[in-house]
């Protein structure tokens, strides 16, 4: 059975510590939408963005592709990323892609 795209969302906290809740499987079909709220996030730019990746359920190489992305965009601003809550399996593809270090995992 193929994952809905609909069930993936991103939830915006703005302000100098931004907040992104990410839920769902965060791949090809959902990550145009993951850059759109990384686009509206940063249109005030915060001091620091808390990245919640507790309720992805999939993650694939457009998802490290967005997630890199915001990464690059943060460090552009000058603005502290962590990411909290990461499941098991998001955090077994980004120590393997060997990006864990990146994203200050907690």
């Amino acid at each position: 059975m193929e994952p809905d795209p609909t069930d993936f969302s991103v939830e915006l906290r703005p302000g100098l510590e931004a907040t992104l809740i990410v839920r769902g499987d965060l791949d090809l079909a959902t990550v145009d939408r993951f850059d759109a709220a990384i686009h509206e996030l940063l249109q005030t730019p915060p001091q620091r963005v808390l990245l919640d990746l507790g309720a992805v359920t999939f993650l694939d190489s457009a998802g490290i592709k967005g997630l890199v992305k915001l990464s690059s965009h943060c460090r552009a601003i000058g603005a502290t990323l962590s990411t909290v809550d990461a499941p098991d399996q998001v955090r077994r593809v980004l120590e393997l892609t060997q990006l864990s270090e990146l994203f200050d995992l907690r």
